[in-house]
């Protein structure tokens, strides 16, 4: 059986994790990984020692990525086949189809994603459905939305 050694906020030094994070740019989660301790607590001894946190991944952020646009010299335009993958959707939808049901349709019609992945899940068709103005979020009796 394998035994492991965890790391606490005193076993990494200001030295070793300035140069992993700084010059070697490694993420918190991959110091994390290399101490066998949390990302949490990598990123509260950063800010510990002062080391300036790096920005966040603007990736994500990435509107001219949304489905049914496309860059083109720089600029978000839009994606002629995505936007009739899109009306696609907002017909299943008016046809009762749930985000699970659409997501598996589109697989077995074999439409590929944005990033051409591996299939569609509920959550980027529900994505869509929002951004579309198609879906509303039906919240239980003392949740909130």
């Amino acid at each position: 059986m394998e035994s492991y050694t965890y790391i606490t906020s005193e076993s990494i030094s200001a030295d070793v994790l300035r140069q992993k994070y700084l010059e070697n740019r490694l993420s918190m989660r991959d110091i994390a990984k290399e101490f066998m301790c949390s990302k949490t607590q990598v990123r509260n001894l950063l800010l510990k020692h002062e080391i300036p946190l790096r920005e966040p991944s603007k990736y994500h952020k990435d509107h001219s990525r949304s489905f049914g646009k496309r860059q083109v010299n720089g600029e978000a335009v839009d994606h002629k086949k995505e936007l009739r993958i899109i009306e696609t959707i907002k017909g299943m939808r008016e046809e009762g189809m749930t985000a699970r049901a659409i997501a598996r349709t589109l697989d077995t019609m074999k439409i590929p994603t944005k990033k051409q992945g591996k299939g569609w899940h509920h959550h980027m068709v529900i994505t869509i459905l929002k951004r579309e103005g198609f879906y509303e979020t039906k919240c239980k009796p003392g949740r909130k939305k």
